[in-house]
């Protein structure tokens, strides 16, 4: 029997309290085989399309969802005007927030924050009912030793004063998911480079009416940015955990998509260089760590980033394998001096470069 009472949902997330709230109104939380989030598998395989984009820039913004005024991410609705086209189908961009961390993992890895963009079908009231058509654009965001220059441009406007408020912005939208297209090799390579599956809002009531969309790309934010989200939203750790798969189709999944052979060579060779690139820094945050270590004294300290170190390492090795799978040679020692065949497969010269993902 359902809870009559004036039960709230919020964080951290109770499947139970969830089905419960809002006079038993949320029954999908315990009995939905479509939710959302869920767990994404690392894959080298892409999409056969890419999104069309027709975003706009925003000069005006409402910015809400603060926890003391019963809200739930840091929330912005937008302009009219702006839109992606999924499926055939055009979708009008509502509103944009944000979770931290992540809803949605990779191989069970949680990222520091997650990005909701959520787009209602045109031509129809947005419905978040049952009967409701709903894109939703997901991005990951990880902790870097730069700011991320578009929540720069979204955040120093904001009061703090923890109500909703206008803002006056010159926002690039781009600034905040991954680039759509870049040059490479004296070509445009377009982003095909993300999920998308069938599933539900991640908030009450649950209803499964989403198409995803989550890139696989992952874009940098600074600690300090990272800090400002968590605090004008009042929420530390507002993501509810992942659901099961069931029997839905989750794509790219593990067989290969039909797609020429010349433009899947120059979709990886991109991604390739972001996954050297990520070994790069990986290695260099290591030698910087244990330099740290041998001037710490504070045996507590030291063991804190002995166990730092280990996890470094962990990645590191995730990381190298992944790039191995891609590429199909395995890493040779950086020490000895024989051509670098895991490096050149890259397109580097023998050795590693960082890339700059801003």
């Amino acid at each position: 029997m359902a809870n009559e009472s004036s039960t709230k949902w919020g964080y951290p997330y109770v499947g139970s309290v969830w089905a419960d709230a809002d006079k038993g109104g949320n029954p999908l939380a315990e009995s939905g085989k479509h939710q959302s989030p869920i767990d994404l598998p690392f894959t080298s395989n892409i999409q056969d399309a890419p999104i069309n984009f027709m975003w706009q820039p925003q000069k005006k913004l409402t910015v809400k969802g603060f926890r003391d005024f019963g809200g739930h991410s840091l929330t912005f609705n937008v302009e009219k005007g702006s839109s992606v086209e999924v499926n055939n189908k055009v979708y009008d961009l509502v509103q944009f927030h944000f979770h931290t961390g992540s809803e949605h993992t990779v191989n069970g890895a949680q990222y520091a924050m997650e990005g909701h963009w959520v787009h209602s079908v045109r031509g129809k009231p947005v419905d978040l009912s049952e009967k409701g058509d709903l894109v939703v654009i997901g991005v990951f965001y990880e902790v870097g030793s730069e700011p991320n220059k578009g929540f720069s441009n979204l955040l120093k406007n904001i009061s703090g004063e923890q109500k909703s408020e206008d803002l006056d912005v010159e926002l690039d939208m781009a600034s905040l998911v991954p680039p759509q297209k870049e040059l490479v090799d004296g070509r445009y390579n377009y982003n095909v480079r993300y999920w998308t599956y069938k599933g539900s809002l991640t908030t009450p009531p649950l209803s499964e009416i989403v198409t995803w969309v989550v890139f696989m790309d992952v874009l940098p934010i600074s600690q300090e940015q990272l800090v400002s989200v968590q605090a004008l939203s009042g929420f530390t750790d507002n993501f509810r955990p992942t659901q099961p798969l069931h029997l839905r189709q989750l794509m790219p999944n593990d067989k290969d998509l039909d797609l020429d052979l010349e433009e899947r060579i120059h979709t990886l060779r991109a991604r390739l260089h972001r996954v050297a690139g990520n070994v790069t820094e990986v290695e260099d945050a290591n030698k910087i760590i244990r330099e740290k270590l041998d001037q710490q004294e504070d045996q507590e300290h030291q063991d804190e980033l002995k166990a730092l170190i280990g996890k470094i390492g962990d990645l590191n090795v995730m990381l190298s394998q992944k790039a191995e799978d891609l590429c199909g040679v395995e890493r040779e020692d950086d020490k000895t001096n024989k051509p670098n065949k895991f490096l050149q497969c890259f397109g580097f010269g023998g050795k590693a470069e960082k890339i700059n993902r801003t």
